[in-house]
């Protein structure tokens, strides 16, 4: 569970084609950014209390997929 910031730790992986993708349940994409660092902090502050869905993509080949959950 998350209520403002989530961080990304991804270490000793090549940063250059790694990006994220953040969906509601309802399957719609709300953001997509590039991973820039090894520790990647992602704001959810500006989004409601809900679940997420987290996937984090290398060349636009899905890698990981976490649940998010989002608190007030």
């Amino acid at each position: 569970p998350t209520d403002n910031n989530l961080t990304l730790e991804k270490k000793n992986y090549d940063l250059k084609n790694l990006n994220y993708q953040l969906f509601d349940l309802n399957g719609r994409m709300i953001i997509s950014e590039k991973i820039t660092s090894e520790t990647y902090n992602i704001k959810m502050e500006q989004y409601p209390s809900a679940i997420f869905l987290l996937k984090i993509l290398d060349r636009n080949k899905e890698i990981k997929t976490f649940k998010i959950i989002k608190n007030e």
